[in-house]
């Protein structure tokens, strides 16, 4: 039996959803990925997803030192 907490966190999440999470531009978006701040993970071709739980860890003030 799965934990449904862990089950959210391993959501995926696109790149619009994690912009109004985080209440950043495109642009921000893309430099944090370039800068390796957040990590996206490519499906396919052109599909682009980011872990709900790697955004969220984003969010905690100790994770960007």
């Amino acid at each position: 039996m799965t934990n449904k907490n862990q089950d959210d966190n391993q959501e995926l999440l696109s790149a619009k959803e994690v912009k109004m999470m985080l209440k950043i531009s495109t642009t921000a978006l893309w430099r944090y990925v370039n800068e390796g701040v957040l990590k996206s993970y490519r499906i396919g071709d052109r599909t682009i997803r980011f872990k709900k739980n790697e955004v969220l860890e984003t969010l905690k003030p100790d994770s960007r030192n």
